[in-house]
């Protein structure tokens, strides 16, 4: 057990207010911010039984997001769940994985190009794993050279396939 006393020198922090992951004074010391999604929107393309649609995801976030990568872990991914009755339209279909998911090309929209916003780990561009089973879709930041900016509304566009009319519309 240490006894005595100890004496500080008072000094001033310093609070820069630069702007840091797309937080205003995000360099700030003690800047705390909660990760907000403000805005999330789904729409899509077609309502006919059977044929060809486009499901439009709008995401919206208040801080920049990019992956770190750590023994080739990338956590920067958005998992978009509820599409039961959807399918991938076949001439979407990049690959099977052999746990049965699907790698998907995604159109790219939206105020922040998305060529290489999003990838699968196996396809670098504009891609995505469709999960026939749990009914998701998982969309992963790429690369930290090009992070999902706050307040950008990039537009990731699945392309899928409606089901027939024996069946219930898609649900996204």
């Amino acid at each position: 057990m240490a006894e005595g006393t100890a004496t500080f020198t008072a000094s001033l922090m310093e609070k820069p207010g630069v702007s840091l992951m797309g937080i205003t004074a995000g360099a700030d010391p003690l800047q705390v911010v909660l990760p907000v999604m403000p805005r999330s929107e789904v729409s899509h393309t077609s309502f006919f039984a059977g044929m060809p649609n486009r499901v439009v995801f709008s995401i919206q976030l208040n801080i920049d997001l990019s992956p770190e990568e750590s023994n080739n872990v990338v956590d920067a991914r958005f998992i978009i769940s509820g599409l039961q009755n959807m399918a991938p339209e076949p001439t979407s279909i990049l690959n099977t994985t052999a746990s049965g998911g699907v790698v998907v090309t995604l159109d790219p929209s939206g105020d922040q190009p998305g060529d290489f916003l999003f990838c699968t780990a196996d396809y670098p561009v504009r891609s995505a794993l469709w999960d026939p089973v749990a009914f998701t879709l998982t969309l992963r930041v790429c690369s930290s050279d090009q992070p999902f900016r706050a307040v950008t509304r990039p537009h990731p566009d699945p392309q899928t396939l409606n089901p027939g009319p024996s069946t219930l519309s898609p649900k996204p």
